[in-house]
């Protein structure tokens, strides 16, 4: 997806060469992170899930096994949909919560976003994502597993194509597709959500279905060729791997500074 933001007009600056590779660290750093989040999280699931004495997956939404490829595209879309309602949850969650939204607002505190922008996260919020999407998720629905070794090649293009075209909502290109921008988060649409203008602020929460924000009162329907400069006001960009870690302690420490009548840290 880099590639592909050199070949066509960008949404907003670019990224420096060492801001890149800068981003790149972070992005393999919290992708390392989720692995080991999802995994505990797997795990807090089940043991959950039998302390309170009933069976992971409350809802069976199971039906693609042995149907076809259509039945998987359809098991995929649905496992999709009920993962971004969780996600959008999460989402809207760490916006309005003070103490959630210093770990999240770094994330939000790139001014050339981009696709590396994507995994630009910390270990705060690797597992708290977890607890609030993946842990729900597994507890609530029981979904068919797209387990590459079992379903074979096909599932893994399936999942390689479709993963990579839901997940370019972070991508610097002038990619716009109209009144569909209420079914597909496209890049425009999720830049809104980045943006640091005032209309924009706490819309389009949802990384894959903006009807999920259409309807809980959150959507905002980019106009044609609207491309909005995206940071934070007031945020000074971090500069090393080691910030991105600790950015949300730093925020922390500077709001029990406030709570307890002193000064805040710079």
């Amino acid at each position: 997806m880099s590639l592909i933001e050199r070949f066509f007009r960008p949404a907003g600056p670019r990224k420096s060469l060492k801001s890149w590779f800068l981003h790149l660290r972070i992005y393999l750093f919290f992708t390392f992170l989720g692995g080991i989040a999802g995994a505990l999280g797997t795990i807090a699931a089940v043991a959950l899930a039998r302390y309170l004495g009933f069976n992971l997956g409350l809802i069976d939404l199971r039906f693609a096994g042995g149907k076809g490829l259509l039945a998987l595209l359809g098991a995929l879309w649905v496992s999709l949909a009920a993962h971004d309602f969780f996600f959008y949850w999460y989402h809207r969650t760490m916006h309005k919560v003070p103490f959630l939204w210093q770990i999240h607002k770094m994330h939000h505190m790139d001014p050339e976003l981009d696709s590396l922008t994507l995994g630009r996260g910390n270990w705060g919020e690797a597992f708290i994502v977890t607890a609030l999407t993946t842990m729900p998720l597994a507890i609530v629905f029981k979904i068919d597993a797209l387990d590459l070794w079992s379903l074979g090649l096909m599932s893994g293009i399936i999942v390689t194509v479709l993963g990579t075209f839901l997940q370019l909502g972070h991508v610097n290109v002038r990619l716009q597709v109209g009144k569909a921008s209420l079914i597909y988060c496209s890049p425009q649409v999720h830049r809104i959500h980045h943006s640091r203008l005032s209309q924009h602020q706490d819309k389009n929460f949802a990384f894959i279905f903006p009807l999920w924000d259409a309807l809980f009162g959150t959507y905002y329907a980019p106009a044609r060729d609207e491309f909005p400069p995206t940071g934070v006001d007031g945020e000074k960009e971090i500069q090393s791997l080691w910030e991105s870690q600790i950015v949300g302690l730093r925020e922390w420490l500077k709001m029990l500074r406030v709570w307890r009548g002193g000064p805040a840290p710079r």
